[in-house]
């Protein structure tokens, strides 16, 4: 399992390089080209290997690596809620981006989701900064046998 979630965040890292050389860049890039790119790059052997390499200590080998969720890129203001959704051909926008990837590794499934916020408005700082404590309170209440809703 943590050699599935090490492949995802590798591959994340890759998504997250892209997004920014975009936003550094100015550059004009449809949500669906970056994910393409991602998931290109998901695909080819030399960066399988690339990522085999960099996570060698962890024994992670490239012929066990697959795809588990396309990369999804959302951005510019209308943003679906569900888990898997696949990149529309609007611009990519310098607001609130949401990031989801998904990998396999030896049939355990890893999909990480971020949102990333640029020049964030005071609206979206003190509504980021209630989930981010809203999620410690769950994970520190999270226990073997009680259900989510009793949390």
């Amino acid at each position: 399992m943590r050699k599935s979630g090490k492949v995802a965040s590798y591959f994340f890292g890759k998504a997250i390089q892209e997004v920014e050389m975009v936003i550094d860049s100015g550059k004009v890039t449809k949500h669906s080209d970056l994910s393409k790119k991602v998931l290109d790059m998901m695909e080819n052997e030399v960066e399988l290997k690339k990522c085999a390499i960099k996570l060698s200590s962890s024994k992670v080998s490239k012929d066990f690596i697959d795809l588990g969720a396309p990369c999804s890129i959302q951005s510019g203001g209308a943003y679906s809620s569900k888990l898997f959704v696949e990149s529309n051909d609007k611009e990519l926008k310098s607001d609130c981006i949401l990031i989801g990837l998904g990998s396999m590794y030896r049939s355990y499934n890893t999909f990480i989701s971020r949102t990333l916020l640029i020049d964030p408005t005071e609206e979206q700082k003190a509504v980021y900064k209630k989930v981010e404590t809203l999620t410690k309170v769950i994970i520190q209440n999270l226990r073997v046998g009680i259900k989510i809703c009793d949390v």
